[in-house]
């Protein structure tokens, strides 16, 4: 899962960030910068136009715009890639809060920015134009009308106009899109099943003043084969048995009816052998447990690929004001251990404490040796008597195995179960004499 949190803005980020694609439309461009000007005057923004491999000299315009007006950024494709690459071009390079995306054909009115702005702080992530009153051809509007219907009924989301290109995002939706082919038209249908709120305002619509239109027979033909590629990837993305296992079981279905019916005619005495319907019921058998066998596959497939890549579904979380960290980190702390030099601290007032007196009263100890160990080198050097027995009866002087006492105060450790201490031995927690050697 991903957070639906992205980088916090930048102080001198904008807060409007206009996307415009455009091919062949040199004309239009001049026209539609004053337009935009004059709009979004007094208003944080930028503006990023997106050249789709233009041939009519939008290229040179576009540079010399870039390089004289401070606002303004421009992207340039090598050849056409389609106007869902411009967007997705266009949606990497945008830093404000607020995307807007329209056309560059002179259709948008640019006086409508304000009123998407204002529809989004209604609670909506994204907010369609709905072109009420279209000033297009009848070739155009009759093909689109029956697109959005089609649209309507299979997305069960009710907008008038899906393929208007002047919308209004928030940061967050563009963040979480990732559109290519032609995904554009379906923008609000992959925002919707991703969980943000959908809206829609009507807007006004202009006639186009210059150059063509780009849109075709070949367009609105491809636009219900995205709208199927759309409808799979949303719909049954990380449930890819629930398409093939429906048609593979009702393949079979068919084919069981009609191998039964011909068992029971078979029964009756007539002959099936050169029935065509046999043909038809034995391949509709293999077709059905071919395509359910491809949906278990694909299951698989999507079970693999979930657990190595993260998902596209974003959570936010609640509850939590922005200043705090979301993942404090681990509530549990191990003690630290006494470094060089650690110890008591002295006092704020100069006096030393009665801790920091009496390691000072203390005589200093050499380092490595222990206090049993310090005694028995002066009784050695002043008697010597306790090592000399032992020494003559073939015994190795006993050493103090017990760790050393540390320099800031502590009490030093207990001898551990088998280690001696002068001429005792410790097992199992109680002190026992040590075995006695045979006399020879």
């Amino acid at each position: 899962m991903q957070r639906d949190q992205g980088p916090p803005p930048r102080r001198d980020d904008p807060y409007i960030s206009l996307v415009i694609p455009a091919y062949n439309e040199k004309e239009s461009l001049p026209h539609l910068f004053e337009r935009i000007r004059d709009a979004l005057q007094g208003k944080s923004y930028e503006i990023i136009f997106v050249d789709d491999g233009s041939t009519d000299g939008t290229e040179q315009y576009l540079r010399e715009l870039a390089m004289q007006e401070s606002r303004v950024k421009a992207l340039r494709f090598r050849r056409n890639f389609g106007k869902s690459a411009a967007l997705q071009a266009g949606f990497n390079e945008a830093r404000g809060e607020v995307i807007i995306t329209m056309d560059a054909d002179l259709q948008d009115d640019p006086q409508e920015i304000p009123r998407l702005v204002e529809a989004l702080d209604k609670g909506y992530d994204l907010v369609s134009g709905w072109r009420e009153k279209r000033n297009d051809p009848f070739n155009k509007t009759l093909p689109s009308e029956l697109f959005n219907a089609v649209t309507r009924l299979t997305t069960k989301i009710t907008l008038h106009d899906f393929n208007c290109g002047f919308k209004a995002y928030r940061r967050a939706v563009v963040q979480n899109l990732h559109i290519y082919g032609e995904q554009h038209r379906f923008i609000p249908v992959l925002a919707y099943w991703q969980g943000f709120g959908v809206g829609e305002i009507p807007l006004a619509h202009h006639r186009r003043k210059f150059g063509r239109s780009k849109f075709g027979m070949r367009r609105f033909l491809s636009g219900f084969l995205d709208l199927f590629t759309v409808l799979f990837l949303t719909r049954f993305r990380f449930k890819p048995l629930h398409v093939f296992g429906s048609m593979g079981l009702l393949l079979f279905l068919a084919g069981l009816g009609i191998n039964l019916y011909l068992t029971w005619i078979k029964l009756q005495g007539e002959a099936i052998g050169t029935r065509p319907l046999l043909s038809l019921g034995i391949l509709l058998l293999a077709m059905g447990i071919q395509i359910f066998g491809i949906g278990l596959l694909a299951e698989m497939i999507t079970l693999f690929s979930t657990r190595e890549s993260p998902s596209t579904r974003t959570y936010e979380v609640l509850g939590i004001p922005r200043h705090v960290a979301p993942f404090p980190g681990p509530r549990y702390h191990a003690p630290k251990r006494p470094g060089p030099g650690s110890g008591p601290k002295p006092s704020q007032s100069g006096t030393p404490s009665a801790q920091q007196q009496q390691l000072k009263e203390r005589p200093p100890r050499p380092v490595g040796q222990s206090q049993n160990q310090s005694q028995g080198q002066k009784q050695g050097q002043n008697q010597g008597q306790n090592q000399a027995p032992n020494q003559s009866q073939g015994q190795k002087p006993v050493q103090n195995q017990q760790r050393n006492r540390p320099q800031d105060g502590r009490r030093p450790v207990a001898a551990q179960p088998g280690t001696t201490d002068q001429n005792r031995t410790v097992e199992h927690g109680r002190p026992t004499q040590p075995p006695k050697t045979p006399q020879q």
